[in-house]
């Protein structure tokens, strides 16, 4: 009996240390875990995701989400988010071919016209300047001597091309585009049509219409493009040497008057269509270039090239497209900058 009792005694004592053990090492154990936990914690909290996502992958994946801070979930590791667009050719073009874009805009059209471009396009210019007769601290406005209205849009043009040699801006651009402010612009696409030519020769580029010139000009509400010399000859040669009557203030086209001063100064036209004859430069937005009807008669005749049908009237490297209402211009921006299809991830200019 007495021996008995010593086993039962013995027995008991090993069952409790046997729990006080186990207990000591799954707090341990527990311990251990929480600090792990709480260093990922710590991590994620702090944005430092390449921390935990390889060294302890397979653990992470485990954790339930109710372990994880909501602030910490909507994030993805650097090294495994993928970019919405990989903009490494057109960041690299645009370190590439400089663009100085002005805009012809009023007071009047400030806040609506051009707001939406401010908000817009303009954005991607090197730098963007605002052509008007009034300052607005909402834009990047130059407020010209020059007084509102269609007669005097080619003494405004002077003006802006003036003021752009006068405060050597040319210096640190090699393209001058001038746009309206109901002038849609795809920079990237204009870009990569400049990028093989030489900004220190005469260049003039954009929609070229045949009448009135002997070389033709380029249409003024599609936007036109000056590579820096003809911007320099246009201001030293055309318009201070008046050469083949390039000043001439009270000239009702604009577009006409400097098509006409481009020739005098022996300015290159380019040609601007893509390899498949399609222009880039358009007279009209996308839906009205698409349905053409007997109100575009004008732009058959007037073309310099041979006017393309509806069904392949833009080349996929479009770009301008003019008469565009700002809400318009909002909605293309959206079309062509975020709206992203599911599963396509080819995001590069398309070829020409």
């Amino acid at each position: 009996m007495r021996l008995a009792t010593v086993w039962c005694c013995r027995l008991s004592a090993a069952f409790l240390c046997g729990v006080a053990l186990g207990f000591a090492a799954a707090t341990l154990d527990f311990r251990s875990s929480s600090a792990w936990l709480q260093r990922q914690l710590q991590a994620a909290l702090a944005g430092d995701f390449l921390q935990y996502e390889y060294e302890y992958e397979y653990e992470w994946s485990t954790l339930a989400a109710s372990d994880i801070p909501a602030r910490a979930l909507p994030t993805l590791p650097a090294a495994r988010r993928k970019p919405e667009c990989n903009r490494t050719a057109a960041d690299s073009l645009r370190q590439r071919v400089r663009v100085l874009c002005w805009v012809m805009t009023s007071p009047k059209n400030h806040a609506t016209k051009a707001a939406a471009v401010n908000a817009t396009w303009g954005q991607n210019c090197d730098k963007l300047l605002f052509m008007t007769s009034e300052h607005d601290p909402r834009l990047p406005t130059v407020a010209l001597k020059v007084p509102e209205g269609r007669q005097h849009l080619w003494a405004k043009t002077q003006a802006a091309f003036k003021y752009i040699v006068h405060e050597g801006l040319l210096e640190s651009i090699d393209w001058v585009l001038k746009a309206d402010d109901d002038t849609f612009i795809v920079m990237e696409n204009l870009r990569h049509l400049l990028l093989p030519l030489d900004a220190s020769q005469s260049l003039f580029g954009g929609l070229r219409l045949r009448p009135f010139s002997p070389k033709g000009f380029m249409s003024g509400g599609a936007g036109y493009v000056l590579s820096r010399m003809a911007a320099l000859r246009f201001v030293e040669q055309g318009i201070s040497g008046d050469l083949g009557g390039c000043r001439n203030p009270g000239y009702r086209g604009e577009d006409v008057a400097i098509g006409r001063c481009m020739v005098a100064i022996n300015a290159t036209f380019l040609d601007s269509r893509d390899s498949d004859g399609l222009e880039r430069f358009h007279a009209y937005g996308p839906e009205r270039e698409m349905a053409p009807d007997k109100r575009m008669d004008w732009l058959k005749n007037y073309s310099y090239h041979p006017l393309q049908p509806a069904s392949k009237c833009c080349s996929p490297a479009a770009v301008s497209f003019h008469y565009i209402t700002p809400t318009a211009m909002r909605a293309i921006y959206y079309l062509v900058y975020r709206l992203k299809p599911y599963g396509l991830d080819e995001c590069e200019l398309p070829a020409s």
